[in-house]
């Protein structure tokens, strides 16, 4: 086992109950694109657990599809760090009532697991870690969470270039599926 991974997947193991209490919470709200209440709802609790681990949260509204989310945190280093998720599905409302979050031989599935809802909380997560450590050496930490990815993403990219003109490196929290 790398060292590294002494030192963050036993931190990483100690959440996991927490993250899948969270992802059964996501998965289980309507928010295919263009579902705005379910998608609005989504990025309410994504501000509340970004903002409790320091992040400074803005919400951008978008009548047709809902709010966008941009969350920034200042560091002591230079690097910048972007990460990239969304909340929409492609899903229709009442997909959740059909087929609610659970978990079974150990995988979880539900309208958005995969996609990407848990990739979203993953990258939370993955950061989160890195906090509490007291790592600091970036210049700056900026997720953006849009409503739209699955359209095309026509109402968001300004969000993702403005945040990320300046960035070092870039990443997608998409999730993974086992044998993929």
């Amino acid at each position: 086992m790398p060292a590294y991974s002494q030192n963050y997947l036993p931190r990483l193991q100690a959440y996991q109950d927490e993250l899948l209490e969270r992802l059964e919470l996501l998965v289980n709200i309507d928010s295919g694109t263009g579902q705005v209440a379910g998608i609005n709802h989504i990025m309410t609790y994504l501000e509340r657990w970004l903002g409790d681990l320091g992040f400074t949260v803005t919400l951008h509204d978008s009548a047709s599809f809902g709010q966008n989310l941009v969350a920034r945190l200042k560091g002591k280093g230079e690097v910048r760090l972007l990460l990239v998720g969304h909340v929409d599905t492609v899903y229709s409302a009442g997909a959740v009532a059909a087929q609610p979050f659970e978990v079974r031989d150990g995988l979880a599935y539900g309208p958005g697991v995969i996609d990407m809802k848990s990739g979203v909380l993953m990258g939370m997560y993955a950061l989160r870690v890195l906090l509490e450590t007291g790592f600091e050496e970036f210049g700056e930490l900026c997720f953006v969470f849009n409503n739209d990815e699955e359209t095309g993403n026509c109402s968001t990219g300004r969000y993702r270039a403005g945040a990320g003109v300046l960035s070092f490196f870039r990443g997608c929290d998409e999730g993974a599926q086992r044998g993929r």
